[in-house]
């Protein structure tokens, strides 16, 4: 059973009763910190919304085990992006790509229940176009032509340089408003 709890524009997922193990706490916060002491660098040096009260009108599937780092960009896209779609695992994840269609994927590879690369050959098999980009720590030859023959748009590899990610979205997030703003042709 899932349930949907709205907070202003982000909507987080999450099965009743769903806790889990809190892991190495201490490795979390040391992540937590460099994460953060990271977006106050970029925030400083290159502010997106600096001058801008509007979001980009665009929603993003976020997918990611680690409630720390799941928590941390959540709240960066949200400062850039209407609606921000939260899931713990792959099976949240396809669950809420169903109910929501989003404009773009964010999805970790390794997670439980259902991993990244599953999900995204899920989704794949519905909307081959949808831009999913993975967030990944393995480095394996034979992974990344996998996510190259599935068409997976970029895959950023951990730990994860916001900058990178930022970037990437925006690339994406480009392109899809551009399309959005073609004159349909005959």
């Amino acid at each position: 059973m899932f349930s949907l709890l709205t907070a202003g524009d982000t909507r987080f997922v999450s099965r009743e009763g769903g806790k889990r193990p809190a892991g190495n706490l201490g490795a979390e916060n040391l992540r937590y910190r460099k994460w953060c002491e990271e977006k106050l660098s970029w925030d400083r040096s290159l502010d997106v919304n600096e001058g801008q009260n509007d979001k980009v009108n665009l929603s993003i599937l976020y997918v990611e085990d680690e409630l720390i780092t799941r928590m941390t960009i959540h709240k960066i896209l949200a400062a850039r992006y209407t609606t921000i779609y939260l899931a713990q695992d792959g099976r949240e994840g396809l669950d809420i790509f169903e109910q929501h269609n989003p404009d773009i994927i964010i999805t970790d590879t390794r997670m439980p229940i259902m991993d990244g690369l599953k999900m995204s050959q899920a989704i794949r098999a519905v909307n081959p176009e949808i831009p999913i980009i993975f967030t990944t720590a393995n480095e394996d030859s034979e992974f990344i032509q996998e996510t190259r023959n599935l068409g997976i748009t970029r895959n950023i590899i951990k730990p994860i340089l916001l900058k990178d990610l930022l970037a990437t979205v925006e690339e994406v997030a480009s392109k899809i408003l551009s399309r959005r703003t073609l004159p349909a042709t005959e």
